[in-house]
């Protein structure tokens, strides 16, 4: 009962908070659309794949202080500066539903576990009575993570709801830290939430040393968040550096905003001249305002969210027109693509697309699949 209290005070403010905070735009065009590009780094086919098929799964090792081999990926920030992630899962069926399992780099701050440090403050084997629960799924939460971004994170349950029951951050099992390898955090010592097995005030650690020991549980030491995201809510996966499916390489995230609202628009036609496409659209929904690129995305199948198996980009670049303002773009068709195959062998979608920096996530409308009206 005590649970179910907390959850729902936690579920309360944070709505509060949410209408407090946010701002109602009227949905219309954006009066000006250019391509977001960055000095370093421009989202292209080559860097960026559908959802997250593309990462690869970290290798295996049997010495906590090997360093960890697998991809990273930059999601929200601590203290204005970009989290970066260990990607411990690409995709997993662990914690209630298709998700990707993240664990942060590093450690990022300090805190207590329980302040009290005695056994009021938890059922034994579970840590959602602690003062870190409340702080990480109400406090960092809310600072860390943009609106898109919280919606994207899943509610984590672990089975039978006995140790993660609809957590949206949390800090990792010793199971987990085990069985992925990801002991080792640069020689700090940092909470999981497996209290000791004698259920006292005693609660498990990575130590300095990348083993796992205990601590009091009222001790001031490091925090290593992880949490799920939700592989519906995840449009690209792309990489801002080293190989695409290697380990060590890192990546940004374009998850969907049910707030950019596209349409192909019913006022004019799709048109073809001398492979040249010229594509009407509309833009609405209360984060209209924020697109700074409409982007043209071919597929050799359907698109279907958290569902990229066997689906390959093969075309993706923004619209390449300068008046997209006018609810007008126009892009290329590929050469190696005939147009007889429009909508058998291969899909072509619009996207509204909000760019930002390289170690920044990017948003984007749901695909709309264009439709060949018209072909001259």
């Amino acid at each position: 009962m005590r649970l179910q209290s907390l959850k729902l005070i936690i579920r309360l403010v944070a709505a509060v908070v949410t209408a407090a905070t946010s701002i109602a735009f009227a949905s219309f065009l954006p009066s000006s659309l250019t391509q977001a590009t960055s000095a370093d780094w421009v989202k292209t086919m080559d860097n960026t794949g559908l959802s997250t098929t593309g990462i690869a799964v970290p290798q295996a090792s049997n010495d906590s202080f090997d360093a960890w081999q697998g991809s990273y990926i930059f999601f929200g920030k601590d203290s204005g500066k970009p989290i970066k992630f260990r990607v411990v899962a690409p995709r997993t069926e662990d914690y209630g539903g298709s998700t990707m399992f993240l664990n942060s780099d590093d450690v990022l701050f300090d805190y207590e576990f329980d302040c009290d440090g005695v056994n009021e403050w938890k059922d034994c084997g579970k840590y959602i009575y602690s003062d870190l629960y409340m702080y990480l799924n109400f406090k960092m939460l809310y600072d860390s993570f943009d609106p898109v971004e919280r919606d994207s994170i899943f509610t984590s349950t672990t089975k039978g709801g006995e140790d993660l029951d609809e957590d949206k951050i949390f800090v990792p099992s010793a199971d987990e830290v085990v069985s992925s390898s990801a002991a080792a955090r640069n020689g700090d010592v940092y909470w999981l939430r497996t209290p000791d097995a004698s259920c006292s005030d005693l609660v498990k650690v990575v130590d300095s040393e990348g083993k796992v020991t205990v601590a009091p549980a009222k001790s001031k030491l490091g925090v290593a968040p992880a949490l799920n995201i939700d592989l519906d809510s995840v449009l690209f996966a792309s990489v801002i550096s080293g190989n695409p499916g290697k380990t060590g390489a890192t990546y940004k995230l374009t998850l969907l905003d049910k707030d950019i609202e596209l349409s192909s628009s019913n006022e004019g036609w799709t048109t073809v001249l001398n492979s040249k496409v010229t594509v009407p659209f509309a833009i609405s929904g209360e984060n209209a305002f924020s697109v700074n690129q409409m982007s043209v995305l071919i597929l050799s199948d359907k698109y279907q969210p958290a569902n990229a198996n066997g689906n390959n980009i093969l075309y993706y670049a923004p619209f390449d027109s300068s008046d997209l303002a006018n609810g007008e773009g126009t892009f290329t068709l590929p050469s190696d693509l005939d147009i007889s195959g429009w909508g058998t062998d291969y899909h072509v979608y619009i996207l509204a697309e909000n760019i930002n920096g390289v170690k920044e996530t990017d948003y984007s409308s749901n695909p709309v699949e264009v439709v060949m009206f018209e072909n001259n």
